[in-house]
């Protein structure tokens, strides 16, 4: 017998570019790996799954050879996990030799070091999946790839990173609120200039079980964060002026539904939707 299948392809056209499957993933055979600062003492370092894992033990900080120019659309994706955790498990990017927490996206681990807005692995053994926009936080050229395996004195606490993907993000999608008709609105690449501080809003994850992560703009204009139901109720208020991160937490005892997330500032006030399981 012989049958007649059809691919879809669903999704806004031409808003983002990630890449897709592991033929753009960091091969760490040809990425060149040396040491990253002084922290790289006592350590081992192994290349994994025909260099698409990098697997760290002990006290191991690492950096790439090859450099990346990280700009304010740079998003990074990959996949984590660690079965003995250590006091700093992290990712970024660094233009220099030097030791830099304002650098390092810590992902899991004891110790308060780095930033700490992605700081979600839960002790599972299994891998966890990041979608981190690191031109929120910093930008540069020339800027090797650093991994972070730290333990002082360690004794057996592993990363390991696979899958590591570094694209730009494009995406102009957005989520208003108008206030006139109170409906909430989706736009996708439209040229709408009071919007175009949207264009690097993240919420991860989304969907959401317990915790909600929010990435805003560098120079963004927003004073207010809240978590709202979808029948108004307010869940959480934080004030983030001068902030670029926000972080819901204590959500794990609502239902699932749909839920807005609320921004607001003295020029606009925005909404956006996202899901609890």
């Amino acid at each position: 017998m012989t049958q007649i299948s059809e691919i879809e392809l669903l999704g806004p056209p031409d808003t983002s570019n990630p890449p897709t499957g592991c033929a753009v993933c960091i091969d760490f055979n040809a990425a060149g790996i040396q040491s990253y600062a002084n922290q790289d003492i006592d350590g081992a370092f192994f290349i994994e799954d025909n260099g698409s894992t990098a697997h760290l033990v002990n006290n191991t900080w690492k950096r790439s050879i090859n450099t990346y120019s990280i700009t304010a659309n740079t998003v990074i994706e990959f996949e984590f996990k660690s079965t003995v955790e250590g006091e700093i498990h992290g990712i970024g990017f660094d233009e220099n030799n030097g030791l830099s927490s304002n650098r390092i996206f810590k992902v899991y681990g004891t110790q308060n070091w780095g930033i700490r807005s992605f700081d979600t692995y839960n002790p599972s053994n299994n891998y966890k999946r990041y979608i981190i926009p690191v031109g929120q936080s910093y930008t540069g050229n020339a800027m090797n790839l650093i991994l972070v395996n730290d333990l002082d004195n360690g004794s057996g606490n592993t990363s390991f990173f696979r899958n590591i993907k570094i694209y730009e993000n494009t995406t102009a999608k957005a989520v208003f609120f108008s206030s006139q008709n109170n409906i909430v609105d989706e736009l996708d690449d439209e040229p709408v200039k009071e919007l175009a501080i949207l264009d690097r809003v993240f919420i991860y994850p989304n969907p959401f079980l317990d915790q909600i992560h929010l990435s805003l703009p560098l120079h963004h204009k927003f004073n207010k964060a809240s978590i709202f139901s979808i029948s108004g109720q307010l869940i959480q208020e934080y004030s983030i002026f001068g902030s670029n991160f926000v972080k819901f937490d204590s959500l794990k005892y609502f239902k699932g539904s749909i839920f807005l997330i609320k921004l607001e500032g003295e020029q606009q006030t925005v909404f956006r939707k996202i899901v609890k399981q």
